[in-house]
Parts: structure tokens; C-alpha cells; sequence
């Protein structure tokens, strides 16, 4: 999915499901739980270039059923719980970086 917005919608703003599946520029915004969720099954995702703000939930969220997912040149911030969120123990191969937000969950987002 390139270039979308989505807003206020009563759940996850925008879910991936699957493997290898690209997400570029979306902004999701007022989501009653994550902006976006990258789920399973399966893995190796790209997350770039996309932000998550003012969302009931993470505004990125990576999944344990979406291992070596790669999230670059993100950006998000006033969100009601943690800004950036990797569920998976030790981050499961997923990687982080040149990223922007205002707080973190686990110690592998930096």
C-alpha cells in the first residue's frame, strides 16, 4: 500500500497481514487502537516512510507473527500508549531505524 491516510476508524487503522508485503507513506491518525498493525502470518515486511499519530493504541505496531520486519523513516507522536511497539521477544530479527517518536517499547528501538 503506498500513499493512503487513514482516520478515526473504531478499531486498527490499517492491518497487514501476511508476508513480504511493502507499506510506504501511509499516515494513520484518531484509530481507536494502533495506527498501523503489521501482523501475521508470515514476515519480512517493510514499514517506511510512514506515520502514526494520536491513536488509541501504538502508532506503529509490529506483531509476534510478523518476525524480520523492517520499519524505516517512520514517524509518529502524541499517542495514548507507546508511540512505537515490537512485540516480538528481542524485536525477532525486525529491525528499526532512522526513525522518529517521542517514546519506545522495548529496548530494541532505538
Amino acid at each position: 500500500m503506498t500513499r493512503a491516510s487513514v482516520v478515526g476508524n473504531g478499531g486498527v487503522g490499517l492491518r497487514v497481514d501476511g508476508s513480504d508485503n511493502v507499506v510506504e507513506r501511509v499516515s494513520a491518525s484518531e484509530n481507536d487502537q494502533d495506527g498501523i498493525r503489521v501482523d501475521g502470518p508470515g514476515g519480512g515486511n517493510l514499514v517506511e516512510l510512514c506515520s502514526g499519530m494520536a491513536n488509541q493504541g501504538p502508532g506503529i505496531s509490529v506483531r509476534p507473527a510478523a518476525p524480520r520486519t523492517r520499519c524505516r523513516t517512520t514517524s509518529r507522536s502524541a499517542t495514548t500508549r507507546s508511540t512505537l511497539f515490537d512485540a516480538n521477544v528481542a524485536c525477532g530479527g525486525d529491525t528499526w531505524n532512522k526513525n522518529v517518536f517521542e517514546n519506545r517499547d522495548p529496548g530494541c528501538i532505538q
